[in-house]
Order: C-alpha cells, then structure tokens, then sequence
C-alpha cells in the first residue's frame, strides 16, 4: 500500500492570504537588483503596495493582499527560467503579469514563500 505524505485536495482553486512589511520590500528590492529574487519581490511588492490594504498585526503596520489560483494549473516551477535551479539566477524578465503570479503560486505549492524574504502567506480557503 502507497501512502501520500503530501496534502491532497480535489479543490479546484485555492486562495492566500499575502503579508509584506514595506520598508523590508523595501530594502529587499533595493538590495536585490539583478537577481530574479528581486525581480520577483519588485513584481510582488508593486502589486501589494496597488492592491493591497494597510493592516495592523501585533503594532507592525503590514500590507495585506487576498489572493486565488486555480489548483489545477496556475503553478510555474521558476527553475523553468533558471539555469542553475536557483531563483538568484532566474531571469523573468520576459515574463507577463500572470507569468509572475504562477511563479508565486509555484512558490507557495512548494512551501518556499520564505525564499522571497519580505514576504508571508496563509493559506485561508479551498474551493
């Protein structure tokens, strides 16, 4: 008998909750100029700062972003742009918006969402 140690779900989307401190994405897109790191905190940082909304957690005046992807497709492995396997040389300069955000759900499905320093994400809900 095989036993899947992973999370299952017959869920067709499934939605997060994003969280970023400004002055960290900040610094983070400052600090990581080349890097496909900084291109994706630029990219995720820009869309927080347009779409999200200023919450208070805990006295830390934080960025909040709801966000849904389709459970059946959406992700991207961001080692497709990268010839090392790595984000610190990814190129995703040539990606389009919905590009990025795949690359981000890939993140999120992989449980890496530390890799993009300044950034966190709750899993919220399951359609």
């Amino acid at each position: 008998m095989k036993i899947r140690g992973d999370f299952v779900t017959n869920s067709s989307s499934v939605s997060y909750i994003l969280t970023m401190k400004k002055e960290m994405g900040d610094l983070w897109a400052e600090h990581l100029t080349k890097a496909g790191y900084g291109q994706l905190i630029r990219f995720l940082r820009k869309e927080m700062l347009e779409k999200g909304k200023i919450v208070n957690v805990n006295g830390e005046e934080l960025y909040s972003m709801s966000v849904r992807f389709r459970s059946d497709g959406d992700g991207i492995d961001y080692k497709d742009y990268s010839k090392k396997g790595t984000l610190f040389d990814a190129d995703f300069s040539k990606c389009s918006d919905e590009e990025m955000w795949g690359i981000i759900y890939g993140i999120l499905i992989d449980g890496e969402i530390q890799q993009l320093y300044c950034f966190g994400a709750t899993m919220v809900d399951t359609f």
